[in-house]
């Protein structure tokens, strides 16, 4: 059972009668005790503290390029893992579960810290989506609701 513990998986949910992803292992994921409350968006363009920032290292220690435009990298802390050697586990048809791998990846719209992909202009949004996975596409509408840092 340790291995279901540690490794991503499916699940069989016979309530829903659906397979349901777990990712036991991104609890180990680091947490900083940030509460959020409602504020002004930073002005700053760069912050020397943050994961996403060009230039700085991330938390498990991979230093990020000095980006310009949009920059994708593997998650550090993936909800899925390539590697996963298949196992399938059986419990008396009460838990049902399959190992499941993939990749996860993170985009930085824009090396600047301050700006969300919600404020940055449906352009630069569409630009930076088409150089980086041709044949995405990005509305108007799904501009005017997402945010984040960096635009995730």
């Amino acid at each position: 059972m340790d291995l279901w513990k540690a490794t991503p998986h499916k699940r069989w949910n016979p309530l829903e009668r659906e397979w349901i992803l777990v990712s036991p292992h991104r609890t180990q994921r680091p947490w900083q005790g940030q509460i959020e409350t409602p504020q002004q968006p930073p002005e700053s363009v760069y912050d020397p503290e943050c994961y996403l920032c060009p230039g700085n290292s991330r938390a498990q220690g991979q230093a990020n390029p000095a980006y310009e435009h949009t920059f994708v990298f593997d998650n550090d802390y993936a909800a899925l893992k390539p590697d996963i050697e298949k196992r399938v586990i059986n419990q008396n048809d009460l838990l049902l579960a399959e190992t499941e791998r993939g990749i996860c990846r993170v985009i930085c719209f824009t090396p600047e810290h301050h700006l969300t992909i919600s404020r940055m202009r449906p352009e630069a949004i569409r630009r930076e989506a088409r150089c980086r996975r041709p044949g995405l596409v990005i509305s108007r509408e799904c501009c005017t609701r997402l945010g984040g840092y960096h635009g995730l």
